[in-house]
């Protein structure tokens, strides 16, 4: 059975690896090399995917 839940701060690495491992199979061919491999570096750092995933969750009435 899968799991589907919001990510959470130990998530990181798995999200990152999924958005390395598939980001080029969606994009390679469509965009220029340089600017996938400059993106990749850009959109999946660490920091990029933490600022990504909510560190709090707020209840709205």
């Amino acid at each position: 059975m899968i799991e589907v839940r919001a990510a959470q701060l130990d998530d990181v690495g798995a999200v990152r690896e999924m958005g390395l491992k598939t980001s080029p199979v969606a994009y390679g061919g469509l965009v220029p090399e340089e600017f996938l491999v400059d993106g990749l570096a850009q959109w999946w750092s660490t920091e990029a995917v933490e600022r990504g995933i909510p560190t709090a969750i707020s209840a709205t009435s």
